[in-house]
């Protein structure tokens, strides 16, 4: 497989494509229908009058409304309700969504995008919120109504094979600006972080040199069990990690026994850091631990 075909089919930024061609060319009534009641009621809600200091929160929503029209809220509320491959917790899909909204401070994002979610949320549609368990371990979860499914077809499938970009298994593009860490066809920027992107020029040269590093999986390690690094003191604590252990399975089978690389990209203060969710460098111990040189010398 070469590497433009799996960021097309793996990438989750893909996501908001599909979903975008999805309900501009009508392909699937139920999504169609709820764009356009979730289209009228986030309509309603920026048009209210609020207390002074939410309506600064919502004036900020509304330019970006009127800015890039209804895309703008209706497929990242989408994305982040079906991003995963069933139901999650609110606090999962509110993390999802915030990053898309404009607010800089990080609580009005948290706060504006459950109030979104919230919105589109609809008993016998395309989601609702629905609590789950009682006193202390009580959870809120997003359900994706089963027979949503059958009717978004080929787009639900692809989202629910998406994933945070994989190490490429093509040697990545030359980075020589802000906007790119070495992806062939996703624009992935170099500085992590929402609000960290600026123009001033960076050491391009230390990431090309860690960019163009090839890594093996060990296949002795792949053959041991992957166990969580600290206990696991809930149901769905057990459930996310055994839904990590089964998409990174698939990620490492995808990968071996052939040469990969990682992108590497830099934080606010200048660290640097392997590219990747469910392998990379500083990852757990067990994640570290399958990753080997495809080219070594000895040290002596």
């Amino acid at each position: 497989m070469n590497q433009e075909r799996m960021e097309a089919l793996y990438s989750h930024r893909g996501i908001h494509t599909v979903l975008h061609n999805t309900i501009k060319h009508e392909l699937d009534k139920v999504l169609l229908n709820w764009a356009l009641m979730t289209a009228y009621k986030i309509d309603k809600y920026l048009d209210r009058d609020w207390y002074a200091s939410k309506q600064i929160r919502i004036n900020q929503l509304v330019d970006l409304w009127n800015e890039k029209g209804y895309d703008a809220l209706l497929v990242p509320i989408a994305a982040a309700v079906l991003h995963t491959h069933g139901p999650q917790t609110l606090q999962q899909a509110v993390g999802y969504l915030q990053a898309f909204l404009p607010h800089e401070d990080q609580y009005e994002r948290i706060v504006t995008a459950a109030e979104l979610i919230a919105i589109g949320a609809r008993k016998k549609g395309l989601y609702e919120i629905a609590r789950k368990g009682t006193g202390a371990s009580t959870m809120i979860q997003v359900n994706q109504w089963n027979w949503i499914d059958r009717r978004l077809m080929e787009a639900l499938e692809w989202i629910n094979d998406s994933m945070f970009n994989l190490p490429l298994v093509q040697k990545p593009q030359e980075v020589n600006d802000n906007h790119s860490c070495g992806y062939h066809s996703i624009r992935e920027p170099l500085l992590l972080g929402s609000y960290t992107m600026h123009e001033e020029p960076l050491n391009y040269k230390a990431i090309n040199i860690l960019n163009e590093i090839e890594w093996v999986i060990d296949g002795e390690v792949m053959k041991e069990p992957e166990v969580p690094g600290k206990p696991l003191t809930n149901a769905m604590a057990h459930q996310n990690f055994m839904k990590l252990v089964q998409d990174s399975k698939f990620v490492y089978q995808t990968l071996s026994p052939d040469p990969f690389w990682f992108c590497w990209q830099y934080d606010s203060r200048g660290r640097m850091y392997s590219h990747g969710y469910h392998m990379n460098i500083q990852g757990a111990e067990y994640k570290r631990a399958l990753l080997s040189f495809n080219k070594f010398e000895y040290l002596t």
